[in-house]
């Protein structure tokens, strides 16, 4: 971190992958780390399978984190089984959302799979469902074809969050070369409540650059999650 300080390279911070919040302790430990060395300007997210929630109270400086991002599915049965273990439920997550003040601080991210959320009713649902969390913003993943199984489960996100949809309205989007693609927007419900959603798709696992630096549990610095080893 001093080294990338130095060099004035990183833009913000992400931890993930696994579970950050099986161990608050280093989690604050690293938060700390990387404010202080970095500063507060840094944007900081933090990704959870959803038992971060029950952590918020001993995380010592949330109010300087950007986001915390929240996988899961709508339905609280599904969403159990897909991560077998003993995530929240949807009333405990509502619950965790109406504790903050600042409840703009959460996203939930929804990976696109045909035999999950893939179509565009299921979108609609999924959304529906965020705003009843008073969850500002949803993010719709598509899955990098990596192994065959995401290859055959792979959904864009135009496929369903298409331009005809009346009650979606784009306000901009990226396009990084042929490698990364994302597109933000509104949705407004059927009774006429707002949600904030993007899309984003990553069509390989590597390229010719580094957007993303990643420090992997190996210890090695890498040019993306399966990218060239850097140090």
């Amino acid at each position: 971190l001093i080294e990338l300080k130095e060099l004035d390279i990183v833009r913000g911070v992400s931890i993930t992958v696994g579970e950050p919040f099986y161990d608050v302790d280093r989690l604050n430990r690293i938060i700390s780390m990387v404010f202080e060395i970095l500063g507060y300007n840094t944007e900081l997210s933090i990704n959870t399978n959803g038992i971060g929630l029950k952590y918020l109270d001993k995380i010592k400086e949330l109010e300087h984190v950007d986001t915390i991002h929240v996988s899961r599915h709508y339905d609280d049965a599904i969403n159990r089984k897909l991560f077998g273990i003993d995530v929240p439920t949807s009333e405990e997550f509502r619950a965790a959302v109406n504790s903050l003040d600042y409840n703009d601080i959460f996203v939930i991210n929804c990976m696109l799979m045909k035999d999950y959320i893939g179509s565009v009713e299921e979108v609609h649902r999924f959304l529906d469902y965020a705003i009843t969390l008073r969850v500002p913003k949803v993010s719709f993943i598509t899955g990098a074809p990596v192994n065959p199984f995401i290859a055959n489960q792979v959904v864009t996100f135009d496929e369903v969050l298409r331009n005809d949809d009346a009650s979606l309205l784009f306000t901009r989007g990226y396009k990084d070369y042929k490698y990364c693609r994302c597109h933000d927007g509104i949705y407004v419900s059927p009774d006429g409540q707002l949600i904030e959603f993007y899309g984003r798709q990553t069509d390989v696992s590597t390229c010719e650059y580094a957007r993303g630096l990643v420090l992997g549990s190996d210890g090695h610095i890498r040019s993306g999650f399966a990218g060239e080893i850097l140090r």
